[in-house]
């Protein structure tokens, strides 16, 4: 699959489900190779729920089943599995980074994801996702000046600022609290990021704020 040889991947793979029809690794391998070599979701999903029946105690089996559950908007499977994983696994990082994505997006319900987004930062203090996400989330609470620590240490963790992001992001928290001036570096700086890689969305973002500052 890494070298592009997709067809010789299907077939290899099903012929091990073939000879181990309970192999959840199998079934594992091929859902990536529907979702990321041939780009058929519906077979990806079918594959990874198979892989998950067979070996429900598998973290990274679980964690990819509900991602795609996730991506289908099937909200509640995801979580429920999600919520498995947390009850035997309190300090999981990435499935509590997840819960509180889905709160923050598809629920908007911004004190429920700051909970799991302290969660994870205490789960792991050097993930600048679970900071940054952090961040947004006291952002929508009204709390700029708990943003701010957040986002500084996300951006010291991530120097790169996810290509702008941190930057737009500390910038929004240094205008809340004191004005345009001390957004000044952050805002140019995280510009130019943007401009390199030609992400509109944050390009405009910028621009907006530049506009009225």
């Amino acid at each position: 699959l890494n070298l592009g040889q997709v067809d010789r991947a299907l077939t290899a793979v099903n012929q091990a489900i073939d000879l181990n029809p309970d192999s959840f690794e199998a079934y594992q391998v091929r859902g990536r190779i529907n979702q990321e070599g041939l780009g058929n979701l519906a077979a990806a999903l079918n594959d990874y729920r198979e892989a998950y029946a067979i070996a429900p105690n598998m973290l990274y089996v679980a964690i990819w089943v509900a991602r795609m559950e996730r991506s289908q908007q099937n909200f509640d499977v995801a979580l429920e599995i999600y919520q498995d994983i947390i009850d035997e696994n309190p300090g999981n990082t990435p499935v509590l980074f997840e819960i509180g994505d889905y709160n923050f997006r598809v629920e908007g319900n911004y004190s429920q994801a700051a909970s799991y987004f302290s969660r994870c930062v205490q789960s792991n203090p050097n993930n600048a996702a679970c900071h940054y996400m952090l961040g947004r989330s006291q952002m929508s609470l009204a709390q700029p000046q708990d943003a701010l620590a957040s986002f500084e240490t996300a951006m010291e963790l991530n120097p790169g600022g996810e290509g702008g992001y941190y930057h737009y992001w500390l910038a929004q928290a240094n205008i809340s609290l004191s004005g345009c001036a001390q957004a000044e570096f952050y805002m140019q700086t995280g510009y130019q990021l943007a401009l390199e890689r030609n992400d509109q969305v944050l390009i405009t973002s910028f621009e907006s704020t530049l506009e009225q500052c």
